[in-house]
């Protein structure tokens, strides 16, 4: 790869497509913070090249630099070479507070088209938020009073460091054993290995088990892979106490899953709460409000979770070249983990994210071997019992 103009190019085409995504934060004396157009803003692509070895060191280094919205754009990337030839990866970076994984994935198709002719200007640019689905009545944002455990961690302060590790699991036989047997599905599978991960690990550093919990982002857009923004509003699902024998205790784990999570979304969990703060008050409002947000018994789980089975740009052929995807996740400062997975064809890529000053890399070793191990070996497989539907 030696001609980088298509990539500038499709860049700030997507940017025009996006605006928001070139824009910086204004917050006016009186009125709510907003979304501005910048001429000249830097711009949404650099280009560096480092010797062998050093790709993990140079992306903690883009993604360590912080963001000041007042000045400059929410989005950020850096086509990485490494080595002789270079091996490239594009580093997309973006504010939570400008777009979620989804939006983040239609900004880079449509760089990506650009970039290859596919693809022109839309005679519109987005400039709206996309729509979002409405709660239902009488929905129960915060059912239960016990917050989730914590997960056991080295002792001491949290960092702002960030660490990765990306593992690739099969779908089968799981994901075609959900259609068959019925009573889940491969995004259960995968919440249930984490839960049982992180219960294992609580419980080999002595720590209790009870009440680990998943903090799972969900996509509330009307139109699901539709719309540049933040459209993720988030559930909690948490280990639930399964009966049945040991060989099919994960089976019965995805089916539990699979209640929960049925029962929070239609009982409106993932609704955010109104706040009707004046727009001439907000900006003395705003502290109170993130301090309510962050109070110590809201419950955020004891990790995070997500996973796009389906995604904007998965089947689209300008990704055929592309031989991997990692999703480096946030992390909330009361996440030391997050599991960030993507589905493409037979294979899911899960991306565990973590910071290095609470847990270890063979910690992360332990907790990966457990996540992966019922999902590639399935235990109820091998106790040669026959596969009945629930009742």
């Amino acid at each position: 790869m030696t001609d980088f103009e298509p990539l500038y190019r499709g860049a700030e085409g997507a940017r025009t497509a996006f605006p928001v995504a070139g824009s910086r934060l204004r917050q006016p004396p009186f009125d709510l913070p907003r979304w501005e157009t910048r001429p000249g803003a830097p711009p949404a692509l650099v280009i560096r090249v480092f010797p062998e070895g050093e790709r993990e060191l140079r992306i903690q280094e883009f993604l360590e630099t912080p963001f000041d919205l007042r000045e400059g754009p929410p989005l950020r990337q850096m086509l990485l070479g490494i080595g002789d030839p270079p091996a490239w990866s594009l580093v997309t970076q973006v504010h939570h507070a400008a777009s979620d994984l989804i939006g983040t994935l239609l900004f880079v198709q449509r760089q990506l088209r650009m970039a290859r002719g596919l693809d022109t200007m839309p005679p519109r640019p987005q400039v709206v938020a996309p729509e979002l689905l409405q709660p239902p009545k009488g929905a129960r944002r915060n059912p239960g009073a016990r917050v989730s455990a914590a997960l056991a961690t080295r002792a001491g302060p949290a960092s702002a460091d960030r660490r990765w590790r990306t593992i690739i699991v099969p779908r089968e036989p799981l994901a075609s054993l959900s259609q068959t047997v019925g009573g889940f599905r491969w995004n259960d599978c995968l919440l249930a290995a984490a839960l049982d991960a992180l219960a294992v690990w609580n419980e080999q550093q002595g720590v209790s088990a009870e009440r680990i919990g998943l903090w799972v982002p969900m996509n509330t857009r009307t139109e699901r892979l539709r719309g540049f923004g933040n459209g993720v509003s988030r559930i909690r699902v948490h280990r639930e106490r399964v009966s049945g024998t040991q060989s099919r205790a994960f089976l019965e784990r995805c089916r539990s899953v699979r209640r929960i999570v049925y029962r929070k979304k239609r009982t409106g969990e993932w609704a955010v709460p109104p706040v009707p703060v004046p727009p001439p008050l907000f900006p003395v409002a705003a502290p109170f409000l993130r301090r309510w947000l962050y109070r110590p018994w809201a419950d955020f789980g004891t990790a995070g979770f997500t996973h796009l089975e389906s995604w904007p740009g998965e089947e689209d052929p300008v990704l055929n070249e592309v031989t991997g995807m990692e999703v480096i996740a946030c992390l909330h400062e009361r996440h030391p983990l997050f599991f960030a997975a993507m589905s493409r064809g037979e294979h899911t890529a899960v991306t565990i994210t973590w910071d290095p000053a609470l847990l270890r890399d063979e910690d992360i070793d332990f907790i990966a071997a457990a996540f992966e191990a019922p999902l590639v070996d399935p235990p109820f497989l091998r106790s040669g019992q026959p596969w009945t539907r629930p009742h």
